[in-house]
């Protein structure tokens, strides 16, 4: 089907969680990979951290590890292969069903360990305003790797301020309201100041570009 709609001059963009099922011994590869690389957020006693997200009990990726990002960037190598042109990364706030405030419990442990950085242990409250951004950077830096002649297209839920190196955004998902749509303004003047040149509003079923 993608590679009939490529034909037809269609660009697909597919939607990607950053929640990986938890789904041990039946070979389901993003969560083996995770596991065998140490990729997931980990409680403070070190098991790895479970919530409930759409596939039910999920794990979630530490995007604050390069090794975690560049792995995270070659799961996307079955989509790219098939034709997908882009990749909209929705739930990277990161949203957790039973979680405090629907994210990550405060006391959950991110291992920084990034080129230019010390490399340390940090709770989520430090990492909570990056976390979307750094799940865009490790999408965008996995497309480009695995289509080094195409600029990636990501657009994303989450955000920080200059993450428009790696995604456009949009404002969530809204409902056809004057309320929602008088919220809409003060988010779509602070992405302009955060530097997103390019972002989306969303009004029910329909999405407004905004220059």
């Amino acid at each position: 089907m993608v590679r009939d709609l490529g034909r037809e001059n269609f660009k697909l963009v597919v939607i990607t969680d950053l929640h990986v099922a938890k789904q041990p011994n039946v070979a389901y590869a993003p969560y083996d990979s995770g596991i065998a690389g140490d990729h997931f957020v980990k409680n403070p006693d070190d098991p790895i951290y479970v919530g409930k997200v759409w596939p039910g009990y999920a794990v979630f990726p530490d995007f604050t590890q390069l090794q975690t990002r560049q792995w995270w960037g070659r799961l996307y190598k079955t989509f790219i292969d098939e034709g997908v042109a882009g990749f909209w990364n929705d739930m990277n706030e990161p949203s957790v069903f039973d979680g405090p405030g629907k994210a990550i419990p405060d006391d959950m442990q991110h291992r920084i360990d990034e080129p230019g950085f010390r490399k340390r242990t940090a709770i989520h409250p430090e990492i909570h305003n990056i976390y979307g951004m750094q799940n865009s950077r490790g999408t965008y830096d996995g497309e480009l790797a695995l289509r080094p002649n195409e600029r990636p297209f990501v657009m994303a839920r989450a955000s920080f301020a200059r993450g428009q190196r790696y995604s456009a955004t949009w404002t969530g998902d809204n409902s056809s309201t004057w309320n929602h749509m008088r919220i809409s303004i003060p988010q779509l003047i602070n992405l302009g100041l955060s530097g997103f040149s390019l972002r989306r509003g969303r009004r029910g079923g329909c999405r407004l570009s905004t220059p």
